[in-house]
């Protein structure tokens, strides 16, 4: 549907380009800005002949938990922590 729409031979890709812009990349953004769309997360984008639009479907999928990395200074010449020695 979208090659169907977006083709006009005089123009080359051009047209198509900015259909796909339009139809997909672009309400695709405002989901992910939104956050409808998280990392990981897969989505399936289909067009609905009835409605006569693009459809986009979310599939979640759990990422393990981020490990958190903790740092510890590591004791210096000058004492613990960067501090000076008596």
């Amino acid at each position: 549907e979208l090659a169907r729409r977006g083709y006009v031979p005089e123009f080359g890709a051009r047209p198509l380009r900015r259909t796909i812009q339009r139809e997909i990349e672009t309400p695709l953004s405002v989901k992910i800005l939104e956050g409808s769309v998280k990392e990981g997360d897969t989505v399936v984008v289909d067009y609905d002949k009835e409605k006569g639009e693009s459809t986009f479907k979310v599939e979640r999928q759990e990422l393990p938990p981020k490990e958190a990395q903790i740092k510890i200074p590591e004791e210096s010449e000058e004492g613990e922590k960067g501090e000076e020695k008596e």
